[in-house]
C-alpha cells in the first residue's frame, strides 16, 4: 500500500497495521537472535516491546473487522 495515498481513516489503519506487522516480525527475529546469543536482558526488552506491538496490532485488526461488519450491515439496509 502506498502510504502517501492513505488519506481516509480505514486506509490509514490498514497502513499502520502493515507497518506494525513488519515491526513485530523484526522483533521476533531479534528475540530469537538475542536468545541464541544468551543476551537475556536485551531479549527481555524485545519481548516487552513485542507484547505492546502485538496488543496494538490486535486492536487495529479488531477495529478493521468491526468497521467491515458495520459496513456490511449498512450495505444490506
Amino acid at each position: 500500500m502506498n502510504l502517501l495515498a492513505a488519506v481516509d481513516g480505514i486506509d490509514h489503519v490498514f497502513a499502520l497495521g502493515d507497518r506494525l506487522a513488519i515491526y513485530a516480525k523484526s522483533l521476533r527475529k531479534n528475540i530469537e537472535k538475542t536468545n541464541n546469543l544468551g543476551d537475556m536482558d536485551t531479549n527481555d526488552l524485545f519481548i516487552e516491546i513485542l507484547r505492546a506491538i502485538d496488543k496494538r496490532l490486535w486492536f487495529l485488526e479488531a477495529h478493521l473487522q468491526t468497521s467491515f461488519q458495520n459496513q456490511d450491515r449498512a450495505d444490506q439496509t
